[in-house]
Order: structure tokens, then sequence, then C-alpha cells
């Protein structure tokens, strides 16, 4: 009988925030290619018990170009292991803004 999913809510927050500069340059790249969309994505994917990212796939999206690049990104991310036998499936919220707009509106005054 497998053993109960050990990896906490928590443990995922510090793997994305450790990461953080992966999903910026996503969106920095993304915005720098004239795009403007912005607002909240959330993804959902599978962490192995060997810390391993699999089937990555936005559950909310703003634009089909940034999903590649956060799920290229995703992918390579890798998870403390578990421990036991269980596949966790997560969904995480991401927000973008794009700063840029911002600071040229700031400028203009």
């Amino acid at each position: 009988m497998a053993s109960k999913i050990t990896l906490k809510n928590s443990e995922v927050k510090k793997v994305v925030l450790k990461n953080r500069e992966d999903l910026n340059s996503c969106y920095q790249d993304y915005v720098s290619r004239g795009f403007n969309a912005q607002g909240r994505v959330i993804f959902k994917w599978n962490i192995h018990p060997s810390g391993k990212v699999s089937h990555i796939k936005p559950v909310r999206s703003i634009d089909s170009h940034l999903d590649r690049c956060l799920v290229k990104k995703i992918r390579q991310w890798n998870f403390p292991k578990t421990g036991n036998d269980q596949i966790a499936e997560v969904r995480f919220p991401f927000v973008f803004k794009n700063q840029i707009k911002r600071k040229k509106a700031k400028e203009a005054l």
C-alpha cells in the first residue's frame, strides 16, 4: 500500500519562488516581442516521487506564446523527493504585469 503524499504546499511555493526569474524571463521576452497581455495564469503539473515534473498544462491562459515558454521552464524545475510512490498534481497561479507600460506612464507625468 502506498503512503500519502508528503510534498507540502510550502515546498512547492519555495521551488516556484526560487525559479521566479524563469517566469520573469518568459514574460519579459513576451513583452519585448510587442505583446502586451497581462494578468493571472494558472498552470497544473505533476510532480513525481523523484521530484521531476511532467504533464504541464495551462488551466487559465493569457497567451499561447507565453504558455509555451512557461511550460519549457517549469519542466526543468526540480522539487524535493517525496519518499513515496505517489504523483502529486499541483495547480499554481502566476500573475504577470507589464512594468514597462507603468514606467512610461509615470515618465509622461
